[in-house]
């Protein structure tokens, strides 16, 4: 899943054009103080637009119940998804083992315990039910795109099977949270810090894997699904650092299993001011808009590269995605059937022009 997420500024020029007028097919009620705004905004010669990278993984595997450990690459592999890159260091001794890093998974056993299972998460799937995500370990790094530092907008995470069981059974090495009677104050955290020009900061984010310290011991909970932690409070950062804590340490350190999955990581990637074609030679047409069930697409595609027409949500996420290649003019038929009713941001690249509008799917 690849997506951007949008924000504009804009400012008149010229009068403004007339309030769009709505006609069949019917516009939902709440979206029409948007439309008057979007008519506004379709008056301007520039949008300013904020691509974001999803490092999603499923690219890196092919089918579920596998993964990479970097064994096929030892001593100092890594992984790109996305604009980062998620170190691993494979050692060859003893027969060899993933001993710090990442790996990367699609195993789905959500049940069995023990470090057989070191790579299956405990929703058995990726976020939102995708093939594959990344397992951490204790003090794993990500670097974040390849020149300068960047934003970030957060993550999913959720427990490994092999932690997740060890807090909820115990094992050989480890306790069962909330001890023989459920009311022991344990938990498993995990902390994220950033390095920012070489530097770590002090600024970090702290999330709680399992927490049983609630005085209402229906509360306790340890994370069985994905969840989304929002990092943003971070600002830019060259790279990324994961520590995890636990409430259960011994003679030689945690013993909970350090491990903890993660999938979905959002990178801000830059804010690019994208010139809009205005003359009506060359303009980008969608028609009829609004529309509920087919959109007419037309611009001027003078050059030999190939392009591609995307479409986003309000949300950033990608709805539709098609690659052409033409010249003259562009014409193609999207149909509209499975769109829900709302707003949604078109943009086609042809070559070093880019073509953006908004449109509106009706009911």
């Amino acid at each position: 899943m690849n997506g951007i997420w949008i924000s504009f500024q804009f400012s008149l020029l010229g009068e403004y054009p007339n309030i769009l007028t709505l006609k069949q097919p019917k516009i939902m009620k709440q979206h029409i103080k948007f439309l008057v705004a979007l008519s506004v905004l379709l008056a301007v010669h520039a949008i300013k637009v904020t691509p974001q990278s999803v490092s999603t993984f499923d690219d890196l595997l092919g089918s579920p119940d596998g993964y990479w450990n970097g064994s096929y690459s030892p001593l100092g592999a890594s992984v790109t998804s996305g604009n980062a890159t998620f170190r691993n260091y494979y050692d060859t001794a003893y027969g060899g083992f993933w001993a710090s890093g990442w790996a990367i998974s699609s195993m789905r056993d959500s049940v069995t315990p023990g470090d057989g299972n070191l790579y299956s998460a405990r929703p058995g799937k990726g976020a939102d039910s995708s093939l594959a995500y990344a397992v951490g370990t204790q003090g794993a790094i990500i670097k974040i795109g390849s020149a300068s530092a960047l934003s970030l907008k957060g993550f999913y995470i959720t427990n490994s099977t092999y932690s997740a069981k060890s807090m909820e059974q115990g094992d050989g090495f480890a306790k069962k949270f909330g001890g023989t009677t459920g009311s022991e104050p344990d938990w498993f955290k995990l902390t994220v810090r950033k390095y920012l020009n070489g530097v770590i900061n002090s600024d970090s984010i702290e999330y709680y894997l399992s927490d049983y310290r609630f005085s209402d011991s229906t509360l306790d909970y340890i994370v069985n699904d994905w969840r989304w932690v929002d990092i943003s409070a971070l600002g830019k950062a060259d790279s990324l650092v994961f520590y995890l804590t636990s409430s259960d340490v011994g003679q030689f350190g945690m013993n909970t299993p350090a491990y903890f999955c993660m999938d979905n990581l959002i990178v801000i990637d830059s804010v690019v001011s994208a010139k809009l074609i205005s003359t009506e030679e060359n303009s980008l047409k969608l028609y009829p808009n609004p529309s509920a069930e087919i959109l007419n697409v037309a611009f001027a595609g003078n050059t030999t590269d190939l392009g591609e027409i995307t479409i986003y949500n309000l949300s950033g996420d990608i709805v539709y995605k098609e690659n052409l290649s033409a010249q003259g003019l562009v014409r193609r038929r999207i149909s509209l059937n499975n769109f829900p009713v709302g707003i949604y941001y078109l943009k086609c690249n042809m070559g070093n022009v880019v073509y953006e509008k908004f449109f509106v799917k009706g009911e």
